[in-house]
């Protein structure tokens, strides 16, 4: 399985189209990728909800509803277990490991993939 380190923005997009590539390759590819996220993605979509409803014309059920349902393939990752040395090696990794998202995305559609086979 491929870990893949998500960031608010990726979830945020998959929220407002649960029909993208992104937002049916996290729901669809939790066989094939483990979607991880720091804790303070939770925080960060609650607080910009509202903002969110209202581009996507969700109402507040909608809106829990595929919250809920894109969060369920994510592993949300507590700030407590990095290390509080961290170095830029690190954070170079997972800087990287984000830039990834479009590179598999690019690679999914040039290959014409199905979410739901093998790649």
């Amino acid at each position: 399985m491929i870990n893949i380190i998500i960031d608010s923005n990726i979830i945020f997009s998959a929220i407002l189209n649960s029909n993208s590539r992104i937002g049916q390759i996290i729901i669809n590819g939790f066989n094939f990728y483990n979607f991880i996220a720091p804790q303070y993605v939770r925080s960060e979509i609650l607080e910009h909800q509202d903002k969110i409803k209202e581009t996507g014309k969700f109402s507040e059920k909608e809106f829990i509803k595929t919250y809920k349902l894109i969060i369920r393939n994510v592993t949300i990752l507590s700030h407590s277990i990095i290390p509080k040395k961290i170095t830029h090696t690190h954070l170079d990794y997972v800087v990287q490991s984000i830039l990834m998202i479009p590179s598999l995305l690019l690679l999914l559609n040039l290959q014409g993939a199905n979410y739901g086979q093998v790649i």
